[in-house]
Order: C-alpha cells, then structure tokens, then sequence
C-alpha cells in the first residue's frame, strides 16, 4: 500500500487486511515525524560512539589525537542533522517543508505568534539563568582565591 498525505492507508506486507503481517495505517503525518527523532538518535550514536572511542584507547597522547580528530568529524555532522535535515524533509518541525506557517525548507522561517510568544520567553527565562549562574561561578572563583591567598 501506498502513503498519501492526509490519508488513512493500510500498510501490510502482503496486503492481507486483517491477518497475518497486517500493521496498524499510518499517516503520513505520522511517518514524518519520526525523521526528527532519528536525527537525534544518529547524534546519540555519534556521540556515544565518541566515547567508546576515548574509552578504547590507553595511551593519552593517542587517545587525545584520535578523539580530537573524531570530535571535529562529528561536530561537522551535527548542524546538517539539527538544522538542514528537519527543513528539508516533510514533518512537524516549525519551517519543515510543507509547514503552512512557514515559507519552506530553509529559504525563510517563519513562527506561528503563540510558539513566537513562547520561544522569546524561553530565551529571556535562559538566558536570565546562564547569567545567574555564571555570575555564582565567578563569586565562587573569587572567595577560592580569596581563600587560597590567606592559606
């Protein structure tokens, strides 16, 4: 069976309705959505395999060498797999291609007001908060200092 946008489909493998191999219809809607998800677990396995790495290797000179050059590797990755694949493939993503909100994939972004509303509190809220507490880590580095110049 095929998919079509907005439509119920059975999807089987036989196209036997109701019996053995018979799966649940999907939307399309639904399949797209999933896309954001594996981005993010092809990061995770990226990630994970980093560590894997740093963890395999003994000698510090080798190990440091072999991650670095994998860590550069992989932050490369990552921007085409936050940025660029959400815009380019159909989904839910706010400025995924098909999104009525939006212009398209990556030409021009455009927020629906309430996610707008929402999005510039977020930042406000977080960047109140990296202020907090950099300013803590700053008052705690000056009361060690303070600390290690009388002992």
């Amino acid at each position: 069976g095929d998919v079509r946008h907005g439509q119920d489909h059975d999807v089987a493998f036989r196209g036997s309705r109701g019996g053995i191999g018979h799966r649940p219809a999907l939307r399309c809607e639904q399949i797209a959505a999933g896309r954001g998800e594996t981005s993010i677990f092809v990061l995770l396995l990226i990630y994970g395999a980093y560590f894997s790495l740093r963890s395999a290797v003994e000698q510090e000179e080798k190990r440091a060498a072999l991650s670095s050059v994998y860590s550069i590797i992989a932050a490369v990755t990552a921007p085409f797999f936050i940025f660029i694949m959400p815009r380019i493939m159909t989904g839910l993503h706010p400025g995924a291609k098909g999104d009525p909100n939006g212009a398209g994939p990556v030409v021009e972004f455009k927020m629906a007001p309430p996610m707008r509303v929402i999005f510039f509190a977020s930042l406000i809220g977080f960047t109140l908060l990296f202020i907090w507490m950099f300013n803590l880590r700053v008052r705690t580095a000056q009361l060690e200092q303070a600390h290690h110049a009388k002992g």
